[in-house]
C-alpha cells in the first residue's frame, strides 16, 4: 500500500526584502519518501547544506518522515535589492511507494491555481511559491500640487514624511509634516485634523462605446432636462454649426459644415436648427416637423481622411446651405471599466455606492466639484424602475386594511462585476473591471473626451488603501499645531495702539492676537488690527499699549508654519510604493 504525504505546512505568505528564516513540515505517513528543491527567479538553487542559493543545482534529496508522521527542516531567505520569486518544489517518490494525497484544488478569481492554497496533487509533483519584495514607501503629504491641481495661494512650500516597511510587516511609528507660507501672508487652524481628511481620487477609465444600455433607456431625454435658460441649447449639445455645401444637399449621407464641434464622437446626434441668416426653420430630413427629436446618428467622422469638417450619418439628409445644425452626445446611466487602459486604474477598485465625482484633480477643496453640462458631478448608485400600487384587503367585520406594494419591474447594481474576472498578479487582485450605474445619466465622454475617456472619484479616509493597495492603515493622534512667531519693538510705545516692530510676519487682520510682557490684556488679548504685512514697520493694535523697546512679543492664534502629527500604524503592507494626501485647506486656512 502506497505510503501518502498529506501536507506540506509552510508561510508562503510574501516576503520582506530583509528575508530571514522559515521553517517547514512535510507531514504523512511513515516511511513516505520525499524530495524538495527551491529555486529562485535567477534560476539558482537552495542549498540545504550551506544554506544558501548558487548557480550549482542542489535539492533536499530522497527525504524520509519518520514515525511521528512528520519532516521538519528550515530554509534561509536572503536580503535582497529587487523583487524576486522563490518556486518550491516537492515531489513524492513515487519509486518508493509514496504518493501526495488526493488533489483539492483552488482558483483566483480569474479562474488561475492558487498554488499555495491547494494542497495534494494527481501527480508526483506539488508546487509552491513564495515572492520577495523591497520595501514599501508609503509618503504622507499634507498637500500634493501635481501637474492639473488648483493651486493653494497661500501655500507657499511644505515638507513631507515616510513611513517604509517591509512587505507582509506591521509597524507603527509617529510622523510629522509642516506647511509654510509666503512671508507676507499667514494661516490659521480651522480645526483639528480628522482621518477623513485624507483623501484619495481613483482614476477610471472607459472602455470606448462602454456604455451599457439599459432596457427601454432614452439616451437623448436629458437634453430637455439640462436646457439653459434661454431654452435654445441641451445640455448635451456639443455645439453648433452651419452647413456648407455650396447650396446645400439632398439625401446626402455625408455632409460638410463649417466646423465640426470639438469632442464630437461617432455615436452623436446631429438635429436641424434654423437659418443662421434668415432664422427659418430647416429640418435635417426632408420636410420633418421635428427635427430636432428625430435621431440621425453620426457613424463616421473624416471618412475619406482629408477634411476634418466632413462626417458620416446613418440617414440620407436634405438640408439648406447655411443651415444650423446641432450635434449632441447620449446619456446612459451604465459604463463598462477599462482597468487595462491605463497602468494603476484599479478599475472599480476602491469604489463604493454613494462615491462622488471629482471633476478637478486635487483641487484646493477636493469636496468643490463643478458641472460641466454632463451630469456631473455625478455619483455611484443602484438604479430601479419599479411601481408602486395600494392593496387593500377586506377584513371579516367589514373593515378595510390598505398596504402599499412596489413592483421592481428593473434594478442594477451600483457596482457590477458579475462575469467579469480580475486582474491577479503573483496571488494579488491588482485591478478589477465592472459596470459602474450612476445616480443620473451621464455624458458618454465623461472628463477626458475622446476614444476613450476617464474619470476621478473622491474618497475619504483610508479604507482605500486596503482594497487598491493591499495595505491595511490605522491613523490616530492627529494633531495641528502653529509656530508662534515672535518679534521685538524698535522703540518704546505710551498710550498708544500703534507699536513699531522688527517683523509683522505671520499675522491675520483682527485674527491674530499679541501678548508679551507689558501687553496690557485687559479682557483678552489685543488683535492686530492691520492689515497682513512682511518686514519692520507697525502694528495696530485693538488697545492702547504702553511698552519698552526691545520687548518680545509673540503673535498668538496665526503663524506662518503648521505642523502636523500623528500615529500611524500598519497592519499588514503591499508591494508598491504610494501616498497619504491630507486635505490641509479642510482645516487649516490663509490670507
Amino acid at each position: 500500500m502506497a505510503k501518502i504525504i498529506r501536507n506540506f505546512n509552510m508561510d508562503f505568505g510574501d516576503m520582506a526584502a530583509t528575508g530571514g528564516s522559515r521553517r517547514f513540515s512535510i507531514v504523512g505517513d511513515a516511511g513516505a519518501i520525499f524530495s524538495l528543491e527551491v529555486k529562485n527567479e535567477d534560476g539558482h538553487y537552495y542549498n540545504f547544506t550551506t544554506t544558501a542559493f548558487s548557480a550549482t543545482k542542489s535539492k533536499l534529496k530522497q527525504q524520509i518522515i519518520s514515525n511521528n508522521g512528520s519532516f521538519v527542516a528550515s530554509i534561509v531567505f536572503p536580503s535582497i535589492t529587487d523583487n524576486d520569486q522563490y518556486d518550491i518544489y516537492l515531489w513524492a517518490e513515487s519509486a518508493y511507494d509514496t504518493e501526495h494525497a488526493e488533489v483539492d484544488e483552488v482558483r483566483f478569481g480569474d479562474n488561475t491555481l492558487d498554488l499555495n492554497s491547494t494542497t495534494g496533487s494527481n501527480s508526483n509533483l506539488v508546487q509552491k511559491v513564495i515572492y520577495q519584495y523591497t520595501d514599501t514607501t508609503i509618503t504622507i503629504y499634507p498637500w500634493q500640487n501635481v501637474a492639473g491641481s488648483v493651486a493653494v495661494d497661500w501655500i507657499d512650500s511644505y515638507t513631507t514624511d515616510t513611513v517604509i516597511v517591509g512587505r507582509g510587516k506591521s509597524l507603527k511609528q509617529s510622523f510629522s509634516c509642516t506647511v509654510t507660507t509666503g512671508a507676507a501672508e499667514a494661516i490659521r487652524v480651522l480645526r483639528q485634523p480628522e482621518v477623513s481628511d485624507f483623501f484619495h481620487e481613483i482614476p477610471v477609465y472607459w472602455v470606448a462605446n462602454g456604455f451599457v444600455p439599459i432596457q427601454g433607456e432614452n439616451p437623448w431625454t436629458e437634453a430637455a432636462s439640462l436646457e439653459t435658460s434661454n431654452g435654445s441649447v441641451g445640455g448635451n449639445t456639443r455645439g453648433r454649426t452651419a452647413l456648407n455645401m455650396a447650396g446645400g444637399c439632398s439625401e446626402a449621407t455625408k455632409l460638410i459644415v463649417d466646423g465640426v464641434p470639438s469632442n464630437t464622437q461617432v455615436g452623436d446626434r446631429l438635429t436641424g436648427w434654423v437659418d443662421a441668416t434668415t432664422g427659418e426653420q430647416n429640418s435635417c430630413s426632408g420636410g420633418s416637423s421635428a427635427p430636432d427629436t428625430q435621431i440621425v446618428l453620426i457613424t463616421e467622422l473624416n471618412p475619406d481622411g482629408d477634411n476634418a469638417n466632413e462626417f458620416s450619418v446613418d440617414t440620407a439628409l436634405t438640408i439648406s446651405d447655411n443651415h444650423a445644425l446641432n450635434f449632441e452626445a447620449p446619456y446612459y446611466y451604465r459604463y463598462k471599466t477599462q482597468a487595462s487602459r491605463s497602468a494603476g486604474t484599479p478599475g472599480v477598485l476602491g469604489l463604493y455606492p454613494g462615491i462622488k465625482e471629482s471633476v478637478s484633480l486635487k483641487d484646493a477643496n477636493p469636496d468643490k466639484v463643478e458641472a460641466d453640462g454632463g451630469n456631473r458631478p455625478n455619483t455611484i448608485a443602484a438604479y430601479e424602475d419599479s411601481t408602486t400600487y395600494t392593496l387593500e384587503t377586506l377584513n371579516d367585520d367589514g373593515s378595510i386594511n390598505e398596504s402599499t406594494v412596489k413592483n421592481i419591474n428593473i434594478s442594477y447594481p451600483p457596482i457590477d462585476t458579475t462575469g467579469i474576472n480580475p486582474t491577479i498578479t503573483n496571488g494579488i487582485v491588482r485591478a478589477q473591471d465592472g459596470v459602474i450605474t450612476f445616480a443620473r445619466p451621464q455624458k458618454i465622454d465623461t472628463a477626458v473626451l475622446g476614444v476613450e475617456g476617464n474619470t476621478w472619484f473622491l474618497t475619504k479616509g483610508l479604507d482605500w488603501t486596503s482594497s487598491i493597495k493591499n495595505t491595511e492603515i490605522i491613523v490616530t493622534n492627529l494633531k495641528v499645531v502653529l509656530t508662534k512667531p515672535t518679534t521685538t519693538t524698535t522703540s518704546t510705545v505710551s498710550n498708544s495702539t500703534t507699536v513699531p516692530v522688527a517683523d509683522r510676519e505671520g499675522t491675520i487682520q483682527n485674527v491674530s492676537t499679541v501678548s508679551g510682557i507689558g501687553i496690557a490684556a485687559g479682557v483678552a488679548n489685543p488683535t492686530v488690527a492691520s492689515a497682513t504685512a512682511d518686514g519692520a514697520g507697525s502694528w495696530t493694535l485693538s488697545a492702547a499699549q504702553t511698552l519698552e523697546s526691545g520687548v518680545t512679543l509673540t503673535v498668538e492664534n496665526t503663524g506662518r508654519v503648521a505642523t502636523i502629527t500623528g500615529d500611524i500604524e500598519i497592519i499588514s503592507c503591499g508591494d508598491s510604493d504610494f501616498n497619504l494626501i491630507l486635505n490641509v485647506p479642510g482645516f487649516i486656512t490663509g490670507a
